[in-house]
This record gives C-alpha cells, structure tokens and sequence, in this order.
C-alpha cells in the first residue's frame, strides 16, 4: 500500500525561477504518456512557452509543493470571459498514488477562485487510459461528464 500525503502542500503562482523543474517535469516520461503532446519538448521551446505562459492574463500556472520543494504544477487555461477555465496538473513520480493530485487539485481551485471570484466552472481533458487523473479529479470533487 502506498503512503499517503503527511504533510501539507502549498500552492503558489509559478514563475521564471521554476524553469527547471518545470522544464524536467515535462518531460518525465509518465508526464508526456499522459499529456496531449508526447514529444520531448527541447529547453529552448519550454523556457519561450513559459516566458509567454507568465504574461497571459487568460493562464495561470501554479507549483504544488510539500515540505521537501516542488512536486508539481497546476495550469488553468480561462476563458476570455474569466467565468470558466480549463485546468490540468502534472506531478513528480515520486509522489503519485499518495493523495497529491487530490489535494493540489483541491489548493488550486481555492486559491483560483480567491484570485478570479468570477470562475463558475473548472473541466478537464483527461487523456483515455490516464486512470491516475480520473481518481485524482474524482478524489478532488469533479464530476464526470
């Protein structure tokens, strides 16, 4: 049986000093088996996509982290009317399967909605097969539709 979380998680706004782990946990391997894109993605490409990801008003990328640092990043994608957005999450190994996805799910979305009070619905787009996000997201309070 896998450990479950015993300590707590902080969510916060990313920034250009998180480059490199978010550069490397991007390119994890499970990361990109469950992510849309499965290409490696080269420095280059993810330090311009993270550089335009800060500036967009319609993004917000947040780091999930424990007591230990960075474990994850939680990336919400608004609409142009700030009512609904769009949101996804990606964590180290080394943390799944111990309740971290729930729960940064869960930090996230509370701190959105302190951040953009408007928000009225939160979905995501789980690849087929990525069980590990279905019990996260359910876990977390979304509904399947």
């Amino acid at each position: 049986m896998t450990e479950k979380i015993r300590t707590s998680l902080v969510v916060r706004r990313a920034g250009l000093q998180d480059l490199d782990f978010l550069f490397r946990l991007r390119n994890e391997p499970r990361v990109r088996e469950a992510s849309w894109n499965t290409m490696l993605v080269p420095l280059e490409d993810h330090t311009r996509w993270l550089a335009a990801s800060l500036k967009n008003a319609l993004r917000i990328l947040y780091v999930v982290a424990d007591d230990s640092g960075a474990v994850g990043q939680v990336r919400f994608d608004l609409s142009s009317d700030k009512q609904s957005a769009e949101v996804s999450i990606s964590l180290i190994e080394q943390t799944r399967g111990r309740g971290y996805g729930a729960k940064g799910l869960i930090s996230a979305r509370e701190t959105l909605a302190a951040e953009v009070p408007g928000i009225r619905t939160i979905y995501a787009h789980i690849k087929p097969g990525n069980e590990g996000s279905v019990r996260a997201f359910a876990a977390a309070g979304y509904q399947k539709t």
